[in-house]
């Protein structure tokens, strides 16, 4: 992020500051995305309502991601058949939609 500071405030998206900090602390009022281990969040630019519509969709895509997986996983042909780095990496998907949805919820709530 920080190397590429520039590139992101000339994309014409009326970022003028961008702010670097490694906290765990949540930020109320502001739109968020996880990306890989890393949360962003935009400042002073929410809209509660179309905020609370993008959360619901962004937990009903990965819900179904998630019985999607978990349909898979308890299959036990797949689970025979496929490669075993396949099914681990199932697995970690899995759990890691899982804890998405756990934060999802969460920022639903503090809406």
């Amino acid at each position: 992020m920080e190397n590429n500071q520039k590139i992101i405030k000339s994309l014409k998206t009326g970022i003028e500051d961008i702010e670097i900090t490694d906290t765990d602390s949540e930020q109320k009022d502001a739109i968020s995305i996880i990306v890989g281990d890393i949360k962003i969040y935009l400042l002073g630019a929410i809209d509660k309502e179309k905020e609370k519509i993008r959360i619901q969709k962004e937990i009903e895509n990965i819900e179904k991601f998630v019985k999607m997986t978990e349909g898979k996983l308890n299959n036990a042909s797949f689970v025979e058949k496929a490669p075993q780095e396949v099914v681990e990496r199932e697995r970690l998907n899995l759990q890691t939609k899982k804890e998405e949805l756990k934060v999802l919820h969460n920022q639903l709530k503090n809406i």
